[in-house]
């Protein structure tokens, strides 16, 4: 009987590790992907990792109430960092079509987003969306389900500890958002402050010219053919990005 009972902690750990992480991950988290699948997927996972996770689960851990409560708090943790650090690589996309719609004066062009739910600018919606499809197209997907089992066999379940290598590899993945805004929308930011060093020479050479009411619809033709022109350098840029995340995210994974 102690047998099947232990079976049954492990599996219902095994369960609240994944759909903590399933629920805020990118593309698995959606609002749009419906709450049944999240569950049925998890319970799936659940029993593939079963047989992993067993190697290293201690049934000497004692099932009192207090440890219980204890080791799902533990799990929910592990779970919601995994999951939420997948995700800033594509709130780094995000910002930066944010900070392009911001430079070409769109930045009150702005949204409720039922997805993400949250106010979003429709060119932040734009580079989100492409980072979603590229990282399926590299199979970012996959990566994820590999780095949940990796996780299984370097943060057994009940060993989590918060230790100085964790606040490390998060601090890294942390950067990553900044890095990916400012590699992604700097073309555009360049020549949109060039166009502005332009109109400022135009309004001393010929004061009479009203700079407002030029100055605007030349922003947005500016950003929107460098956006045109550059967007094949941004996917490429991107797909590095990704690959270079997915080692950062599994250094992180190791040391949760």
């Amino acid at each position: 009987m102690e047998i099947f009972v232990s079976q049954f902690v492990l599996f219902f750990l095994l369960f609240t590790r994944i759909v903590s992480m399933i629920s805020v991950a990118p593309i698995f988290g959606n609002v749009a992907v419906p709450m049944q699948f999240k569950v049925a997927i998890s319970l799936f996972f659940s029993f593939i990792f079963f047989p992993i996770a067993a190697k290293t689960f201690s049934p000497q851990i004692g099932f009192e109430l207090f440890s219980f409560v204890i080791l799902i708090l533990q799990e929910i943790v592990v779970g919601l960092l995994m999951g939420f650090s997948v995700s800033m690589i594509f709130f780094g996309a995000m910002m930066a079509g944010e900070f392009i719609g911001f430079n070409m004066g769109l930045g009150f062009s702005q949204y409720f987003n039922p997805l993400l739910e949250q106010q979003t600018s429709s060119l932040g919606m734009f580079f989100y969306t492409i980072s979603i499809l590229l990282f399926l197209a590299l199979n970012g997907h996959h990566y994820l389900i590999q780095s949940l089992q990796v996780s299984y066999t370097t943060t057994p379940i009940g060993s989590f500890t918060v230790n100085e290598l964790m606040y490390e590899e998060f601090i890294k993945l942390s950067k990553m958002l900044f890095t990916v805004a400012v590699k992604i929308s700097a073309p555009t930011i360049v020549a949109l402050f060039l166009s502005n060093v332009v109109l400022g020479i135009l309004s001393r050479v010929v004061p009479q010219m009203n700079v407002f009411i030029v100055g605007f619809p030349l922003q947005i033709g500016v950003g929107l053919v460098v956006l045109f022109i550059v967007t094949p350098l941004i996917v490429t840029v991107f797909k590095r990005l990704i690959l270079s995340f997915e080692e950062s995210f599994l250094e992180f994974v190791k040391v949760i």
